[in-house]
């Protein structure tokens, strides 16, 4: 589901004025990185 944000409305930095659009693969990148630190702070 956020990454489905991520892909329609970007990263919103308001104090900069900025909506960074990352690439799709950089997301797919960003969500397997924090699905897997998840998974070993569950299991720990």
């Amino acid at each position: 589901m956020s990454q489905a944000m991520l892909i329609n409305q970007g990263i919103i930095l308001p104090q900069f004025g900025v909506i960074v659009c990352p690439h799709t693969w950089l997301i797919m990148f960003i969500a397997i990185i924090a699905g897997t630190l998840m998974g070993a702070v569950g299991t720990a």
